[in-house]
Order: C-alpha cells, then structure tokens, then sequence
C-alpha cells in the first residue's frame, strides 16, 4: 500500500546567493518574525489534516536572542527548526532525516516565511497523492494581501507548489524554481477556493500586486487563520472601480501576450537545480 510523508518547506533566514548580508541582522529579523507570527505560523497551525510535519529552515548564524525566540515558538512542535549553513547543500540532508521507513511516497509543499496557507491546503494536496511516481501539485488559486487591500489571483505552477516523488533518490520541491518544475514532473493544475496568501510588505523580494483582481477584506478570514486585522472599512464603490480596472489591465495583457511571446528570444540560460 502506497504511504508518504508530507513536508511543508520554509526558508526563513538562510544563504540563497543573493542579499545574504543582511539574513543575521536584528531590525531585518524582527520584521520577518512579525510577518512570520502574524501570517504564516498561524495559518499552518490551523490546518485540518495535522498528518505533516514543517521544517523551517534558519542560518547557523542566526543571533541567540533570535534563537531563543525560534524555541519558544516552536515549543508546541508546531513546526521543527532546521539550522544549516546555506540551503542548497543541507537540504537532502535534513529532508532524510524527517522520512518515515514504512512510507513509501514524499510529498514536499513550499512555504515561504512570510506568506500563508488556507485552513484546507494541506487537505486539499494530500486529496491529490495517488501513488504517483513523479507529480507536482499546483493549487493554482490564492489572495494576495497588500497595501491593506486583498486581492484574488490565479497562479500556474506557484510558490506554493508541492511535489509527490517516490522515496528513493528524492529531489524535493526545491530541486527546481517553482516556475520550471514542469520540466521534472507533470503539473497538475488544480483548481478551487483560495488555498495560498501571499503577502507584499515592504521586505519583500519579488511579490507584486499584479494580475489579480480587489475583493473584499472581510473574505480573509473565511480560508485563513491569521492575526491580520483590517485597519478600517472599505468603501464598496471604490472596491469596485478598482475591480474593474484589474479587470481591464489583466484583458490587455493576455490579448498582448502572443505578441509579447512571437518577439521574446529564446531562453539560453539553464536550468539551475536548486540542490
């Protein structure tokens, strides 16, 4: 009988070649741990299905007052924290550690440290796992929260990715950039309620508002446990003029994007496995 193990990953504060400077500094990690304990540790506390375990990664250079903190918080095993010395290299490693013998599958599910999962993220994955021998799952749509306005977004192959592989010679979700997994495993794009949240702060790398469209605060809550609370009411109105202005910007853009693809080169770079 097919069993696995199910992994949610997380990067908190670890080398990843770029910024790496700044991963031990205190202000720095002060804001990643608010974002952290107001999104993203509760929101995978409140998951229906408990049958996971969470590896949060840090850096061996992570300061002991901060250290101290990651203890406290992880006292309930809520999650397990991972101390390494650059990502890449101590993934696998980690990762074997946390396998069960009997199991026979691995599923790997990104998470980064300051967004957040649906109260139903974890079920819905698992509901996907059918023996597969090589899989990735994509719950394709989420909300992002920025600017204290949540919008509805539609993602393929998304920072929330999970992948379903067998045991042996497991490469996990991180083997690839979340984008270019289609190039191990067959993607299944699955679609359904608001199953990820994405968070655009003022820390943030890559995360944008674009290509979504504004929906009303107050639906938050209804998929996530968070500690974000609205700081006043919205005006209908303007939801709605804004609603349609994504609406508008979104059609543009998939009516240009055949000419966009007929005049981009060719991609030369390579893939970059990420362990």
């Amino acid at each position: 009988m097919d069993r696995f193990t199910h992994l949610i990953l997380t990067r908190f504060n670890v080398k990843l070649g770029f910024d790496d400077a700044r991963i031990t500094e205190p202000d720095w990690l002060a804001q990643r741990f608010d974002v952290f304990e107001r999104f993203t540790l509760p929101s995978v506390r409140a998951q229906t299905v408990q049958r996971f375990r969470w590896l949060v990664f840090f850096d061996v250079g992570t300061p002991a007052s901060f250290r101290e903190h990651v203890a406290a918080l992880a006292a309930d095993r809520a999650f397990f924290p991972c101390y390494v010395d650059g990502f890449r290299g101590a993934l696998r490693a980690v990762v074997a550690r946390h396998l069960d013998p009997a199991d026979t599958h691995l599923i790997t599910s990104r998470l980064d440290a300051d967004d957040g999962l649906a109260r139903a993220y974890v079920e819905a994955v698992q509901g996907q796992f059918r023996g597969q021998t090589c899989a990735a799952v994509n719950l394709r749509d989420g909300f992002i929260l920025g600017g204290g306005r949540l919008y509805e977004a539609r993602r393929p192959s998304n920072a929330f990715i999970s992948l379903i592989e067998r045991r042996e010679d497991f490469k996990t979700v991180y083997y690839l950039r979340h984008a270019e997994l289609m190039h191990v495993a067959p993607v299944e794009e699955v679609a359904g309620p608001p199953m990820w949240l994405q968070v655009v702060h003022g820390t943030n790398v890559r995360n944008r508002v674009t290509d979504c469209l504004r929906v009303p605060v107050t639906r938050l809550p209804r998929y996530f446990e968070t500690q974000y609370r609205p700081a006043d009411s919205e005006h209908r109105v303007a939801l709605l003029a804004e609603r349609a202005l994504n609406w508008t910007a979104m059609r543009l853009k998939g009516l240009l994007r055949p000419v966009r693809r007929a005049v981009r080169p060719a991609p030369t770079k390579p893939l970059d496995p990420l362990t």
